[in-house]
Formats: structure tokens, C-alpha cells, sequence
């Protein structure tokens, strides 16, 4: 039987029971309304035929013509409703008693004793069929209680089970799907019926030994291609972690649980958040997942260095995160290294080319001898190259100076303008030779600036420089000073040289960097020193340029505070 034909069999038993009661009931309730019915339709009538009668024998004269007319309708009434053992008798008695009247006024004796035994009669009935009607109520009652009583323990019982044989089946299955759902697919469902749910269930069992025939025979495989990953993720030459979206660790190496000071059975899994309590360097890579600065970590009492960077992934079709730290140590031993070395070569560098100035010093004074005019361009060509090796020494050191932190400032309050005017001077002789026109601008009553002054006049030349050298014969350079709103004083050099693609504006600051077409002969390091000077007296260093309009190089210092 299908669980259709169970369902709908049920109901139909529901409704039988229903119907079979409401039957009964209505055949009782009828019974007694046929008793009730013939009570009022035979005896009542008959008791009030009668009532009618003794009325008019007892208030008036019998004799009368009115009176007997109103009788003999009544006694006429009663002749026609007579239903009773004995009223028969009774009313032909008294028709014929009432008949006498007129002849013998003693006969109205006899009318009333023949009426009141015809009420006698009917109040007997009445009795009698009350009676059989109290009976007849109570054996209703028995039969509907009782009836309704077994209908009751059949439906409580009904109610009790019928729904079990639907519930019990869904627990069962819902059961099962946890079980698959954890991957039990040795998990059987034992469910003997013909219906829907005995199909089911052996349909769910058939998938579950299609599941678990699928796993085994996949296991192998799958731990294959986990040790693969396994050996992949452990031969990364950087420590690596792999997370979720929801920060559960999915992997880490061996170099990441070393540095990390973790056991892999009691890390992967986890919640990471459930192991930053107790792990400073866990909870420093969360921090920051994509740091840019090297930090120290120390092994095997060495110091290494580290930089932490991040990658995101799908894990699952879900967002997940990988964290990379890679030792940087060696790199950063063979950089210090290179630093050490340039300053060595840089400083070792001046003395000899300061000999080299002297000596041509020397061969231009008039006094070591006249030179002829090639001697003199010769000696000329030298200084000029001289020069250009000295300055390239100088930025050498100064760039050696930046790398190992050693930058020596002498802050102080210093007057923005005297700064322009001592690079101005400076650098005369170059703007004359181009027939460079230069405007200044400064703003009235400037405040002092708060600034090393020799760093200062350092990165103005540079920059002037830089200007000079893109200028073309005639070109004007504009030099600004201002004090803005957030107290800084403001320096700005607008050239009107080729200007730079906005994509070269921020590279042009870091070093050994060039701009696409520059005519600067220099080792690219000099806006790289500038801007760490500025930087390391408060300050911030930019550029504003569009290509063919020229570039405007600023940088703001902060004012003096008395």
C-alpha cells in the first residue's frame, strides 16, 4: 500500500467514525422528537378538548344554546381524536350523558365524571409516554456515550499512530542525511514497507554505497595528491601559511611552524584567532598582511630579517589568504655590505679628486707658466668632468649616509628667503651661460623656517640644477616661497623644460631612477636624496607637471614655533 493510500484510507476511517456517530445521534434525536410530536398531537389535544368543556359545564347552564353549541363542537373534536385504551368508551359515554341534559338536569353529574375520566385517560398516556420517552432518552445516551467512548479510543489511538507512520520514517531519513552528511556512507537504512518511503529508503541506501564505493576508490588518489601539496608547500623556500575567509589555518611548511614555534597536528585546522593569545608572531602577521617594512626574528641566537607579504586565493570558491615571510637576511647583509663599500669608495674618491682640482688650480694660475688656448680648454674640459665626478662622489656618501640612518641634522630657525638666495648664488655662473631668466616670488612677512640649513640649500641646488639643466637658452625659472595654512612654509621651483608623464612623477624620487628622455648625466640619486632629506626634517617633497608644460617641484618644510 502506498503512503497515498495510507493517508487517504485514515481520513476515510476519520470520516466514517464521524459519520457513524452523527447518524446515530440524529436517529435518537428523531425517536424522541416523533414521542414529543404524538404527545402534542393526541393527548395534549384531547386534554384541552376536555379543559374546554369542563370549563363551560362548570361557569354555565349546559341548557343554554350557546353553551350546548360550544360543547358539542369540543365533545365533536375529542370524538375525532381519540387514541387511547378506553377514551373511546369514555367519550361515547360521555356523548350520550350530555345528550340527557336537556331531559335530566341530574345527567350534567354524569358529563363532568366522563370528561374528567377522559382527562384521566390522557394523563395516564401522557405518563406512560413520558415514561418511554425518559427511556428511550436514556438508552440514547448509553448507546451515543458508549459508542462515542470506543469512537474515541479508536481515534486516540489513530491520532496516536497514524501520525507516527509518517514522523517516524522523516526522523529516520533525516537521520540518514546527517550521516552522509559526515561522511558515514557505511550508514544503512532498514525501512520493510511497499510505499513511498520504503523506496526512498532504498534509494538513500543505494546512494550511499555509490558515496562510499566513490571514496574508496578515490582515497588512495586524494592521499596521493595530498602528499604532493604536502611536498610542495614543504619544499617553498619561504614560510608560508594558507587561510581561510574565516582565518582557519589550511596549511603551513615546516618553515612557517619553525618560525611560528608550532606542531602541524595542533595548528592546521585551527582558528587562528585561537592561537593569537599565545603567539606574538602570529598575531603580528595578521596585523599586518601586507607589511613593507623588514622585521627581526631571531634563530638559532642570529638575527634574521623578514618581509611579510600577502596573496589572496580560492579556496573552495571561497576567498582565502596566503602569508609569505621571506628571509631577506642575506639580502640584506650583501646591501649593507654595498652601502659600506660605497661609502668607503666615496670617501677614499674625494681626496684624490680634491688633488685633482688643486693641481688644476695650480695649472691655471699665470704664475706656474702661460698655457696656449688648447691648454687652456684641455684644463677647462678637466675641471668640468672633475667637477661632475665630485658631485657624483658627494651624492654617493650622501646616499650611504641616508641607507645606514646616519644623517646628521642640525635643526634650526633659518629665513626661507636667505636659503633661495644662497642657492641662487650658487648656482650664477650656470643660469648665465644659458641666459636664464629668473624671477622670485615671496610671500611678505615670511616665518622662519624650522630646518637644517646646509640640507636645505642641498636640495634647493639639486633641484635648481635639475631645472637648469632641462631649460632651454633664454627660458624663465620662477622661485616661490609661501607659509600655508597648516604652518608650513612652501618652496616651489616652476621650470619651463619638457615636463614629466604623470606615471614618472612619484618613480623619479626613488632611486637610480630617470625619466624617460632627461638630459641629467647624474647617477639618478639626486631627487632620491632630496626627498629623504626633506623627509627627515618633517617635511614632504612633489612634483606637478604635464608633459610639454614644464614641471613645478615643491616641497614644504614646517615653520618655526616660538
Amino acid at each position: 500500500m502506498t503512503l497515498q493510500n495510507k493517508i487517504a484510507l485514515g481520513t476515510t476511517f476519520l470520516f466514517l467514525m464521524l459519520l457513524l456517530i452523527g447518524g446515530i445521534s440524529m436517529y435518537y434525536i428523531s425517536e424522541q422528537k416523533n414521542v414529543t410530536q404524538e404527545v402534542l398531537k393526541d393527548n395534549y389535544e384531547s386534554l384541552n378538548y376536555c379543559h374546554g368543556m369542563l370549563n363551560l359545564v362548570n361557569r354555565e347552564d349546559p341548557a343554554q344554546q350557546i353553551v350546548h353549541h360550544k360543547f358539542n363542537a369540543y365533545l365533536r373534536l375529542q370524538e375525532k381524536n381519540i387514541t387511547e385504551k378506553g377514551e373511546s368508551a369514555a367519550t361515547a359515554a360521555l356523548r350520550k350523558a350530555f345528550e340527557q341534559v336537556d331531559r335530566d338536569s341530574t345527567a350534567i353529574l354524569k358529563v363532568r365524571q366522563n370528561i374528567l375520566k377522559i382527562l384521566q385517560i390522557n394523563l395516564q398516556a401522557i405518563r406512560r409516554k413520558n415514561d418511554i420517552a425518559i427511556r428511550a432518552a436514556q438508552q440514547a445516551k448509553l448507546y451515543i456515550s458508549t459508542l462515542s467512548g470506543f469512537l474515541f479510543l479508536i481515534g486516540f489511538t489513530f491520532v496516536l499512530n497514524f501520525p507516527g507512520l509518517i514522523a517516524g520514517p522523516i526522523r529516520r531519513f533525516n537521520e540518514a542525511i546527517q550521516e552522509l552528511s559526515r561522511k558515514n556512507y557505511t550508514y544503512r537504512m532498514h525501512i520493510d514497507t511497499a510505499d513511498e518511503f520504503g523506496e526512498l529508503a532504498v534509494a538513500i541506501n543505494q546512494m550511499a554505497g555509490k558515496l562510499d564505493e566513490y571514496e574508496h576508490s578515490n582515497l588512495a588518489q586524494l592521499m596521493f595528491e595530498k602528499k604532493r601539496a604536502e611536498a610542495v608547500i614543504n619544499s617553498l623556500d619561504d614560510a608560508s601559511i594558507g587561510m581561510d575567509k574565516n582565518q582557519t589555518i589550511l596549511f603551513a611548511n615546516q618553515k612557517a611552524l619553525q618560525l611560528l614555534g608550532l606542531e602541524a597536528e595542533n595548528t592546521i585546522g585551527q582558528a587562528a584567532q585561537d592561537i593569537v593569545p599565545h603567539n606574538d608572531l602570529l598575531k603580528f602577521i595578521l596585523d599586518n598582511p601586507s607589511g613593507t617594512s623588514p622585521f627581526k626574528i631571531v634563530m638559532d641566537n642570529r638575527e634574521n630579517y623578514f618581509l611579510l607579504d600577502s596573496y589572496k586565493i580560492q579556496v573552495d570558491e571561497e576567498p582565502g589568504t596566503v602569508y609569505v615571510l621571506k628571509n631577506i637576511t642575506t639580502f640584506l647583509e650583501k646591501d649593507v655590505a654595498k652601502t659600506n663599500f660605497l661609502a668607503t669608495i666615496s670617501h677614499e674618491l674625494k681626496t684624490p679628486i680634491s688633488g685633482i682640482k688643486l693641481g688644476l688650480q695650480l695649472l691655471e694660475n699665470p704664475k706656474t707658466g702661460a698655457l696656449n688656448p688648447n691648454q687652456v680648454q684641455l684644463v677647462h674640459d678637466i675641471r668640468g668632468e672633475s667637477d661632475r665626478l665630485l658631485r657624483i662622489t658627494s651624492e654617493l656618501l650622501n646616499m650611504t649616509q641616508l641607507e645606514t640612518g646616519k644623517i646628521d641634522l642640525t635643526l634650526q630657525a633659518n629665513d626661507p628667503a636667505d636659503l633661495v638666495r644662497t642657492a641662487l648664488q650658487a648656482l650664477y655662473p650656470q643660469t648665465q651661460d644659458k641666459k636664464l631668466q629668473i624671477s622670485t616670488q615671496f610671500a611678505p612677512q615670511l616665518p622662519k623656517v624650522w630646518s637644517d640649513p646646509e640640507k636645505t640649500i642641498w636640495v634647493l641646488i639639486n633641484l635648481l640644477s635639475n631645472a637648469i639643466r632641462h631649460a632651454s637658452e633664454g627660458d624663465h625659472l620662477r622661485v616661490e616661497i609661501e607659509a600655508t595654512a597648516d604652518r608650513q612654509i612652501h618652496f616651489s621651483i616652476q621650470d619651463q623644460g619638457p615636463g614629466i608623464a604623470p606615471e614618472y612623477q612619484e618613480k623619479i624620487f626613488e632611486k637610480y631612477v630617470k625619466a624617460p628622455g632627461s638630459k641629467s648625466s647624474g647617477t639618478g640619486l639626486g631627487l632620491a636624496i632630496s626627498k629623504d632629506f626633506v623627509e627627515a626634517m618633517g617635511g614632504k617633497i612633489g612634483v606637478v607637471s604635464q608633459l610639454g608644460q614644464g614641471a613645478n617641484f615643491y616641497f614644504d618644510l614646517p615653520q618655526f614655533q616660538e
